[in-house]
């Protein structure tokens, strides 16, 4: 049986979070079904992103029931605003995922928060820790004792050390 997935935000992270899970699914086996997305544009309302409706506004988030989330909000219009935006939806911290491209490497010491998304390639080495709310994409290494705090995006190809 699969997890039910609704993503927040349709942006360019959202069709890529799509990718990853079935990337999941293929090397672990493990299942997520997105059965959605939400976004405060009423323009997207009942469209269809990468072939996965969306559902409704991110108010709306709390008329699902069983369900787990992941955040992709993040344009550039709303980064700085993201905290704001995730409170609004009252969706309990236990609801969102943390979901990890089964290529990424994650040593045995770094800690992880809740709601952080690791794309392919990204290497995340001894003692670091990552907040709530992550998005880590491709080929990024954060090495050793980097602390990354909550609602950030680390961008692409990006190399920080301790």
């Amino acid at each position: 049986m699969a997890n039910k997935l609704i993503i927040l935000g349709t942006a360019g992270n959202s069709r890529d979070i799509v990718d990853l899970v079935e990337d999941i699914y293929v090397s672990r086996g493990e299942k997520w079904e997105c059965i959605g997305f939400l976004d405060d544009d009423p323009s997207k309302s009942g469209t269809e992103i990468s072939g996965i409706k969306v559902l409704g506004n991110l108010n709306s988030a709390n008329k699902f029931s069983g369900v787990f989330f992941v955040n992709a909000i993040g344009s550039t219009k709303n980064f700085w605003f993201k905290d704001k935006i995730i409170s609004k939806t009252h969706i309990p911290r236990e609801k969102f995922v943390t979901l990890i491209h089964p290529s990424a490497s994650i040593f045995k010491s770094a800690k992880l928060g809740k709601d952080v998304v690791i794309f392919p390639n990204v290497t995340i080495a001894s003692g670091v820790s990552i907040g709530d709310h992550v998005i880590i994409l491709p080929n990024s290494v954060l090495n050793h004792d980097v602390h990354i705090g909550d609602y950030a995006t680390i961008a692409s190809g990006v190399s920080i050390s301790g």
